[in-house]
């Protein structure tokens, strides 16, 4: 199938992205439907342990990022000393609080819209 089609089979994609709200017909590219299958996932969860330790590092050292490019240039159209304090170096992630692989709000409201087709 093609990259554009993909987008409908991605495991992290939400559904109100992808929603075939029209039900009409999903192509894919060089692909003819032979029968009909009803492929269904479960709703938009949190990252698991790996995922979340992977955006950590990279949150982490983009915050360190911000602050040495900030002092080198403080007060030339960067933070001001208040929002490099209160927002960037106290800055926390807080994700794994939610639990692993945990449905969200978002996983929520996909499954009662799912429920209402």
């Amino acid at each position: 199938y093609d990259k554009e089609g993909a987008k409908y089979l991605g495991t992290k994609t939400p559904y109100r992205i992808v929603a075939n709200e029209k039900d009409s017909v999903i192509k894919y590219k060089d692909c003819h439907p032979l029968k009909i299958i009803g492929v269904i996932r479960h709703g938009t969860r949190t990252p698991g342990h790996k995922v979340v330790r992977k955006i950590r590092v990279k949150l982490d050292g983009l915050k360190d990022h911000i602050q040495i490019t900030n002092q080198t240039v403080l007060n030339n159209g960067q933070f001001c000393e208040y929002d490099l304090h209160s927002r960037i170096k106290n800055w926390k992630f807080l994700l794994e609080k939610e639990g692993e692989k945990v449905l969200t709000r978002e996983g929520e409201d996909e499954m009662i819209k799912l429920a209402n087709v």
